[in-house]
């Protein structure tokens, strides 16, 4: 990922980053691959449902809203990539809703990257002004209080708070708080995913002034990073192109 005034790397690039981020998308592919071998194929596979999986995944999805925050500080326009996204995934809505309702995804993982670019975006000129130490703490912060939002439920250090959640709530599942009827085969809602995605954002500011070990900047790993530079173009095309395979070969 391209940092401005950085010292490391051909073209400032920090292949670090696109590694992450590719490691990330494999997983996601994988977590796909057994997921259609189950509900399309008839697979039995156990581990599927295991809680050490889902803390794995939960880590892995953790990594990549992190390092696509802190990837999202770096452009030059982060509005206008927000808005492409967002675009792309009510797309993915309509072709879901049409094609395989059964798997109907609403506020999927790109409406919630495109939602958050732009809400960073909007919000980045006042957060310049803040020591990026605390916004960080901040996020972080904000996520554990935050966690269970959806249930009505803000975790505190040594206590909870409930709260009611409204009667009409159909619309408000981009917030994390969802109806009886809502249901998504992939669900990402701002509250409380948005605070880690923000909490790369402020990491990106040590790492632009050079302030993670040098090991971080010379990190060369060709094919994983290269998997991350292109991880929107194979998020789009790895599920229908696994359920071609799956289906018709």
């Amino acid at each position: 990922m391209d940092t401005k005034g950085g010292s490391y790397g051909k073209s400032n690039r920090i292949e670090a980053l696109d590694a992450l981020r590719g490691v990330s998308i494999l997983f996601v592919v994988f977590y796909h691959l057994i997921y259609d071998l189950i509900y399309y194929k008839g697979f039995n596979i156990p581990f599927f449902y295991s809680k050490a999986f889902g803390i794995v995944h939960s880590v892995f999805l953790a990594v990549l809203f992190l390092v696509s925050g802190c990837c999202a500080s770096f452009s030059r326009d982060v509005i206008k990539r927000g808005a492409i996204l967002a675009v792309l995934g009510e797309a993915i809505t309509v072709a879901t809703a049409i094609f395989s309702p059964e798997n109907l995804i609403v506020f999927g993982v790109l409406s919630f990257f495109g939602i958050s670019m732009i809400l960073y975006g909007l919000i980045s000129p006042a957060l310049q002004k803040i020591p990026w130490a605390i916004v960080l703490v901040t996020a972080a912060a904000l996520w554990f209080a935050l966690r269970d939002f959806g249930s009505g439920r803000i975790n505190l250090i040594f206590t909870e708070l409930h709260f009611n959640l409204p009667r009409n709530r159909d619309y408000l599942y981009p917030f994390g708080i969802t109806s009886p009827t809502f249901r998504s085969a992939d669900y990402f809602p701002l509250i409380p995913t948005f605070f880690i995605f923000l909490f790369g954002t402020a990491l990106s500011k040590p790492i632009k002034s050079n302030q993670f070990p040098k090991s971080f900047y010379t990190l060369k790993a060709p094919v994983i990073s290269f998997i991350g530079r292109h991880s929107l173009l194979i998020y789009l095309v790895h599920q229908p192109l696994l359920l071609f395979i799956l289906l018709y070969i």
